[in-house]
């Protein structure tokens, strides 16, 4: 037993195109060869109808028909039209019943039964037309949409629901978020005058450079390490802001002649200049630090 779901199921038969050949007045029969089908509708018992009657006369499906019943809709003649048009909303449903005598004529018999029916709600000649499943009430002559299906082509499809559609879609997104998220999660790192921060590439690695900074005895300091975690020095000025390393000091094991060596695993030493270095030093003694 087959448990695909029809919405995703593709459908078509080429035997019988081949035969019969697919337009607007026969796709409701091609339809009816599908697994879509519902065989216990209005259309089949209309279907076998026609079918018995054909038998009997010896004549095609058509036989024995007046000209009414293989008109289109009249709403300016025919009363029983002009009402069959006032519960047909769809504007586009009322031209195919004023075009396609057929479907005008399935029309009037669909009226007189009621219950689950299949009408042709959009076409596109010639690769395009729209089936819809509905529920027609035969005191009030309103129908509920059931369900929808479209012919492109060779091919017989299900349209999905809506809440199948949105479910879809959201599972796509929260899909893109948690790999967006695990990815961020591996770029964040923290330092108390910053805060959290993303660095740019972890993988990337910087040169076996100095780096001078200007003030005291004008050293050069090593930067070997990578770009985040790496193990080179910057040389901050030891004055002008509380807290500063005095000239001659040690900072971090290093002495620079009146400069303080400042440890960072933030960015590469040629990353920072000595204005910026400055401030984040200053604002890391700030209730509320500021971010550059």
């Amino acid at each position: 037993m087959n448990t695909t779901p029809l919405d995703e199921v593709q459908w078509q038969s080429p035997e019988w195109i081949q035969a019969f050949g697919l337009y607007t007045d026969n796709v409701l029969d091609y339809f009816s060869e599908s697994p879509f089908f519902n065989k216990t509708s209005s259309n089949q018992s209309i279907r076998m109808q026609r079918q018995f009657q054909a038998d009997a006369n010896g004549a095609g499906p058509g036989a024995g028909q007046g000209p009414d019943m293989l008109g289109v809709l009249d709403p300016h003649h025919n009363e029983t039209d002009k009402l069959l048009l006032q519960h047909v909303r769809d504007p586009e449903r009322r031209a195919i019943l004023t075009r396609y005598p057929v479907h005008a004529q399935l029309e009037r018999q669909l009226a007189k039964v009621g219950g689950i029916e299949y009408v042709l709600a959009h076409v596109r000649e010639p690769d395009l037309w729209v089936i819809r499943k509905q529920r027609r009430d035969i005191q009030t002559m309103n129908t509920s949409i059931l369900q929808t299906y479209y012919v492109m082509g060779p091919s017989v499809y299900q349209a999905p629901s809506i809440h199948a559609l949105i479910e879809s879609r959201l599972l796509a997104a929260s899909t893109g978020l948690e790999k967006t998220m695990v990815g961020l999660r591996k770029l964040a790192r923290f330092e108390p005058a910053q805060g959290r921060y993303l660095v740019r590439n972890g993988t990337v690695t910087s040169s076996s450079s100095t780096v001078s900074e200007s003030g005291g005895s004008g050293k050069t300091v090593p930067n070997t390490g990578p770009a985040t975690g790496s193990n080179g020095a910057y040389s901050i000025p030891g004055s002008g802001f509380p807290g500063s390393a005095a000239p001659g000091t040690t900072v971090a094991g290093q002495t620079a002649g009146g400069t303080a060596q400042f440890e960072s695993n933030r960015r590469p030493a040629a990353a920072l200049s000595t204005s910026q270095l400055d401030k984040l030093l200053a604002v890391s003694f700030k209730a509320r630090p500021e971010y550059i």
